[in-house]
């Protein structure tokens, strides 16, 4: 075996896989490729959520969607016309044009849900919003399995595989315009800053300021954390190379883990009504570190487990686990708790915030994660099964660590004991934003 896989590592055009154990062309994108396609969408959200907040507090809601509906019109142009020259830096410049518009929804949604869902079903419509974007996941996952599915590699024939990619970016296409119809029939947010309309709900953003709010931007900071160093994003990204790497083929370990992602989300809707946001995120913290320590990196790493298919097992059953805790708690709870952790003046600004925190932590790990676990392995024909291993042992160690922070210091906003003491009442006409 050494020989074997000496004589492959001499050949560059060569690479040994470990999982067939057998000396391969390498097929698709490098590792820093790999980096920098999953990072561009996130650098664009970071940028979208850096601005969500002040410009929903500024345009309103419906000037949002209409603005970012036509942001991603423009990010679909750019994928059909990387699908038709086959040119990968068009297709990175889509993907951080589609960041853009994913950044401001990913505030502008839970901001206008908390601002305008009745009280008691707030939570629940909260939580859906994780719910939908797991399913949007999967929609993706299964058309890229029929895509892979449909074609020959056998036959000697043009597959028109840039065809077939026109068809999937026309989705985007799609989506984007129902999000310019969306912000064209929508009612406006019954909160406004500033003043507005007779009978709007009035908040004032100079009621608190970021040093006030440092305290709670701060926890907004280890909840993102929480989100996002604990692996997940290196599961949804890389679930093809994780789910080969254990035997799987990687179109159907793709769709299969991006299958269990939505139908454990839907779990998160009874739940709400059971439990707190506060208790489900914290379970979930706990749960999906230990999943990483326990199961998804000890007992990957070279020499620990002597048989490959126990290695396998254990660490296909890691990954299924950390997917459920983190789809029924995590993800979820995580966009309610953005909205419950401050006032409802400084919601907006505190949810942008915290978005630009998780995709900063988000970007890191999607760059780095290749990077650094082909470097630990030893290179691309190393055992890559070290790296992953190391990577998952680091994250279930941060998510322990987020967690016991959060134990102490994770509590939703309470006016009475938390707000700016009122000396007078409320003026007429002004309501609160959860009656």
């Amino acid at each position: 075996m050494p020989a074997a896989i000496a004589q492959c590592e001499a050949d560059s055009r060569c690479r040994w896989s470990y999982s067939v154990q057998e000396c391969q062309n390498p097929a698709g994108y490098l590792s820093s490729e790999s980096g920098i396609f999953a990072g561009s969408m996130i650098a664009g959200c970071l940028i979208g959520s850096m601005f969500a907040g002040p410009l929903a507090s500024t345009i309103g809601a419906r000037l949002s969607f209409l603005l970012v509906g036509l942001v991603g019109v423009v990010s679909s142009v750019l994928y059909h016309v990387s699908c038709a020259e086959n040119e990968f830096w068009v297709l990175i410049v889509g993907r951080f044009v589609i960041g853009l518009f994913l950044g401001v929804i990913g505030v502008a949604c839970p901001v206008y849900t908390d601002q305008n869902a009745h009280p008691k079903w707030k939570r629940t419509i909260g939580v859906m919003f994780q719910v939908f974007t797991t399913l949007g996941i999967f929609v993706a996952a299964a058309m890229g399995l029929a895509l892979g599915q449909s074609i020959s590699f056998d036959q000697n024939k043009d597959q028109m595989v840039m065809a077939r990619m026109q068809g999937l970016c026309a989705f985007s296409t799609l989506f984007s315009l129902l999000t310019i119809l969306l912000g064209i029939v929508m009612s406006e947010s019954r909160a406004q800053f500033g003043g507005g309309e007779e009978g709007a709900i009035e908040l004032d953003p100079n009621e608190y300021g970021y040093l006030e709010m440092i305290p709670r931007l701060l926890m907004g900071c280890v909840m993102a954390g929480t989100l996002q160093l604990t692996g997940i994003n290196a599961v949804m990204n890389y679930a093809p190379t994780i789910m080969g790497s254990l035997g799987l083929a990687p179109l159907v370990g793709n769709f299969v883990v991006m299958l269990w992602n939505f139908v454990t989300t839907l779990a998160s809707i009874p739940l709400s009504y059971v439990f707190t946001m506060r208790q489900l995120f914290l379970f979930g913290s706990i749960f999906t570190s230990c999943m990483c320590l326990f199961m998804c990196g000890i007992p990957v790493y070279p020499g620990v487990s002597k048989k490959l298919e126990v290695k396998n097992g254990v660490a296909i059953t890691g990954i299924l686990l950390f997917i459920l805790g983190f789809e029924v708690c995590v993800g979820p709870c995580y966009y309610v708790l953005t909205q419950d952790m401050f006032p409802a003046s400084f919601r907006p600004r505190g949810a942008s915030v915290t978005q630009v925190v998780q995709f900063i932590f988000n970007l890191i790990i999607n760059v780095c994660y290749p990077i650094a676990t082909e470097g630990i392995s030893g290179g691309p024909s190393g055992n890559q099964d070290k790296g992953q291993a190391v990577a998952f042992i680091f994250f279930g160690c941060l998510g322990i660590i987020c967690f016991v922070i959060q134990v102490f210091f994770l509590h939703p906003w309470d006016e009475e004991r938390d707000g700016k003491k009122k000396a007078a009442a409320p003026a007429y006409g002004k309501r609160e934003v959860s009656e």
